[in-house]
């Protein structure tokens, strides 16, 4: 994560996890019909590049006076979170759109939220990252990267891929419940190489009214640690689903299961994720601080060192279970 680099060294660790921590939400909440207005597919998948300065907070108007040193600022003036960089498309739905650009605008320093916003945990036009978002070419500043969402950089491709397939293949998931074949599309969809695809076919199928807790070791053996995650994060927010207590089960005996510290891990940023996001639902903070203490646990079990600079070691403490 060469954008991460300008960071100071002690801030890299915590930043690079968040920017997972984001990347898990918003891809495993990513929902084809915010890319699929009325007049038709408007997304484009981008690498943000932040530009020197980034994130950081100024005083518009302020400076520092020659003569005295003393800082100077305009009355009344507050200071501004600065985010200026450039985007590059890796793919887009119309071509014709922009393909790249800069950015630039400020935000307010000091904001009153209620709740905050993936955003205010990691931005990537701040720290860089990988996006999807839907083009509004008569807004300016951030307005432009219209439902922005943040995934995996090496799955800017499947992204693109899933958006393109989207229309057809919702339309399947949505039948899944009620017709076999439809059914073992999407089970094939779960299991597939694209990890974006299966995150929409899962969310839809835990989502839906007949319940498959019965299937979960199709889903949680998954080998590929990215899908695992976004996987176990869907489960832990699937609180709405009439077998939830089943797929709680099914995560409980995957870290009992589970001896590989690089699996683990992957499971426990689906824990770190649902910890910062589920504010909103009181479940899945239940259910995913269980999981995180669950793991601390098989971690020990498995005498697995607790380095400080490991990213499990960050989430156990940042969680408070350490």
């Amino acid at each position: 994560m060469a954008y991460l680099d300008a960071l100071p060294p002690d801030l890299r660790p915590e930043y690079a996890l968040v920017n997972e921590a984001r990347a898990i939400h918003d891809t495993a909440m990513l929902r084809p019909a915010d890319y699929l207005p009325a007049a038709g597919p408007a997304w484009i998948v981008a690498v943000v590049n932040p530009g020197s300065g980034s994130g950081s907070a100024t005083v518009p108007g302020a400076h520092i006076e020659a003569e005295t040193g003393r800082f100077l600022a305009p009355s009344q003036a507050e200071a501004v979170v600065v985010k200026t960089g450039s985007w590059q498309a890796v793919a887009a739905s119309n071509p014709s759109e922009p393909m790249g650009g800069p950015y630039s605008w400020t935000e307010p320093l000091e904001r009153s939220v209620r709740m905050p916003a993936p955003e205010d945990y990691y931005s990537p036009f701040a720290y860089g990252g990988t996006i999807v978002f839907r083009p509004e070419p008569s807004a300016g500043g951030a307005e432009f990267f219209g439902d922005c969402g943040m995934i995996f950089p090496e799955w800017g491709r499947s992204a693109a891929d899933a958006l393109r397939a989207s229309p057809r293949l919702t339309t399947v998931f949505a039948q899944a419940p009620s017709d076999p074949a439809a059914l073992t599309e999407t089970a094939r969809t779960i299991n597939g190489p694209n990890g974006v695809l299966a995150a929409i076919a899962f969310r839809m199928l835990l989502d839906g009214p007949v319940p498959f807790a019965s299937r979960a070791a199709t889903v949680t053996h998954t080998g590929d640690l990215r899908k695992l995650s976004v996987f176990v994060y869907l489960i832990l927010f699937g609180s709405t689903a009439k077998d939830y207590g089943e797929w709680l089960a099914e995560i409980r005996r995957l870290v009992d299961e589970t001896g590989d510290p690089e699996r683990l891990l992957a499971i426990a940023r689906a824990g770190f994720a649902a910890s910062l996001f589920a504010t909103r639902n009181p479940p899945a903070a239940a259910a995913a601080r269980q999981m995180l203490d669950d793991l601390r646990r098989r971690a020990d079990q498995l005498g697995m060192p607790r380095r400080e600079d490991s990213q499990l070691f960050l989430i156990l403490k940042k969680t408070g279970l350490l």
